[in-house]
């Protein structure tokens, strides 16, 4: 609702001129205090909705979930660890409808963490985001909200 009404403040502007004009305004309310708390409160509202996604997957199949998250104190955090046998697979989530390799890095840094370590193996890494457009990448597989339902988490 908020980017309509920002949309239609510009509207009788030239096309890229209007676009330039709602990037800036957005840009500067994520920048104040009340956009940055209402990014952080979107994007635990979008981790909650996943994770609740993940668990209905498994009861819908009969299968208690085995889900938890991982915080060390070197502040290192993975949103959601999903156990399979002896295998994990590792869940990051971002509301970002724009993918980055960051994404990735929590992965890496429980990785090497884990060095010299075989059991539970890390099979797949995987972040759930905002954005359209489902990836597999080096680092790990980039899953858009939409193809959340589709996909087998129950392995």
């Amino acid at each position: 609702k908020r980017h309509e009404c920002i949309a239609e403040a510009f509207a009788e502007l030239p096309t890229e001129d209007a676009a330039i004009c709602v990037a800036a305004v957005e840009h500067l309310f994520h920048l104040s205090d009340e956009g940055k708390k209402l990014e952080k409160e979107c994007e635990a509202l979008f981790e909650t909705w996943v994770v609740a996604e993940i668990a209905k997957a498994h009861l819908h199949r009969g299968q208690r979930p085995r889900l938890s998250f991982y915080r060390d104190s070197g502040g290192l955090e993975i949103d959601l660890v999903l156990e399979r046998g002896t295998d994990l697979v590792l869940v990051e989530v971002k509301s970002a409808q724009t993918p980055s390799g960051r994404y990735f890095d929590a992965f890496e840094r429980l990785t090497a963490a884990r060095e010299g370590q075989d059991a539970p193996r890390i099979a797949r890494r995987i972040v759930v985001y905002g954005g359209e457009e489902s990836q597999v990448r080096s680092r790990g597989e980039l899953l858009a909200w939409r193809d959340l339902d589709a996909f087998d988490w129950t392995g």
